[in-house]
């Protein structure tokens, strides 16, 4: 679980650092990780704990459904 939290951080990093890469100015505000919330989105803390929540259900239907571990065992 803390190898699929550190990809999702590192991906939404890296996309940030991406997307702001190029020579001409937008005029446009910084948000995101760097900066406050995007337009649209919540707040830092609530999106993470809304993505781990996210995180932690996929697991669970994976072991469940993929690998077939019985519910009482989760």
């Amino acid at each position: 679980m803390k190898l699929i939290a550190v990809v999702v951080i590192a991906c939404i990093l890296f996309i940030g650092l991406t997307e702001g890469a190029g020579t001409k100015d937008c005029g446009c505000q910084i948000c995101g990780p760097a900066g406050k919330a995007c337009q649209g989105c919540p707040e830092r803390i609530p999106l993470c704990q809304d993505l781990l929540n996210t995180i932690q259900t996929l697991q669970k239907k994976v072991r469940q459904c993929v690998c077939g571990i019985p519910t009482w065992m989760l």
